[in-house]
């Protein structure tokens, strides 16, 4: 999930797009680490990754690594990792990523397993696939996913899904 967002730090004020990961966003994609480490960049609450471009707005010429930006005017959130900026030909364009885990406090409701999480659909989810894994066979199972788990539901709501995949 992503959004524009209000960021300031010492009288500077800007809109940058941030998007909420989970700590094994890191596991899954590779960046590279300026300030910081992929072991534990997103695991805690109210932490955020930054890339090189987003650190110099607010940190020019200094390390952002523990350092506070306000979100919103009244979410503070320290600096756990800065990263190079994203490259153009990347589907994913962000000038910053807040831990999963700050979504979830700040909305306790919230869930995405089990049966209650089957109506969430404002998150992406990335697979990897282990090596071998035949990806049409994997497709073709996982297409009826949501059908098998909560067809009675869906049909109820005279709705239908079907789960489908782009390759990377």
């Amino acid at each position: 999930a992503g959004a524009s967002m209000l960021v300031n730090h010492d009288n500077k004020r800007f809109q940058h797009e941030l998007f909420y990961a989970g700590d094994e966003f890191f596991e899954i994609f590779t960046f590279d680490f300026i300030e910081g480490s992929i072991d534990q960049a997103l695991e805690k609450p109210y932490t955020l990754v930054l890339t090189r471009s987003m650190r110099d707005s607010y940190f020019p010429n200094e390390d952002a690594l523990g350092k506070t930006l306000m979100l919103r005017d009244s979410l503070e959130f320290e600096v756990s990792g800065v990263i190079e900026d994203i490259p153009a030909q990347s589907h994913m364009q962000f000038e910053g990523l807040l831990s999963f885990a700050t979504y979830e406090r700040l909305n306790p409701n919230f869930t995405y397993t089990g049966a209650d999480g089957w109506g969430n659909f404002n998150v992406r989810n990335y697979l990897l696939l282990k090596e071998g894994v035949d990806y049409s066979a994997f497709s073709e199972k996982a297409a009826e996913l949501y059908r098998n788990e909560v067809g009675e539901i869906l049909e109820q709501m005279g709705v239908d899904f079907t789960v489908g995949f782009i390759p990377l």
